[in-house]
Order: structure tokens, then sequence, then C-alpha cells
């Protein structure tokens, strides 16, 4: 598993959020957390993991689609699989992207 940090923001002026998206409130009703990740704006550092959440369509898009700036070699979790054993339950997932999502997170 990946260690909990604070890990410092990597680059300047992009706001990093001190909070766990595993958390049990947080997992029982993601809505909030998503609109509030969305909010926060396009990119955004999660300083207890030391990593970078976007939850905007478009972004999400980008990310997804783009393997040469966004590279997934060392796992698609919190878990860098290059140094870690895979496993447990710190992994992200994605819904299929659809046309209707993009007009949901303009709202």
């Amino acid at each position: 598993m990946a260690s909990v940090g604070p890990f410092p923001a990597p680059i300047s002026g992009v706001e990093a959020w001190d909070i766990d998206p595993y958390a049990p409130e947080i997992l029982i009703n993601l809505e909030p957390w998503y609109r509030e990740l969305r909010r926060r704006g396009p990119l955004v550092w999660l300083s207890r993991y030391g990593c970078w959440a976007t939850g905007a369509y478009t972004e999400v898009r980008t990310v997804f689609s783009d393997w040469q700036r966004f590279c997934s070699s060392r796992g698609v979790g919190l878990a860098d699989f290059l140094s870690e054993t895979p496993g447990g339950n710190r992994r992200l997932s994605s819904k299929s992207i659809r046309p209707d999502m993009e007009r949901r997170d303009a709202q």
C-alpha cells in the first residue's frame, strides 16, 4: 500500500487537498466528493497519498486517452507496482466515459 503523507504538491499553483477518498463516509456517498474535486479545479494534488486527481470529463478523457504523457505502466492505483505488491482495496476505478457525462460536469 502507498505511504501516507503529507506530500507537498510538486507544482506550485496547484491546490493540495488533504482528504482520504477511501474514508467510509466518502465511499458511501461519492457525489459530494466528486463535486468538490471538480470545484477545486481541473487538477488537484491529494497530499495524503502524493498523487493527482481529476474529476471533470474533459481532463479525465485526456488522461485516459494520452498514453504518451500519462503512463500507467507502474499501476493505476496507489501502489507502485515496481516497488510494492499489487493488491488491497486502494485501486482506481473508472466508469465508461459517456457523452452525457460531459454535459453533467459543465453544470
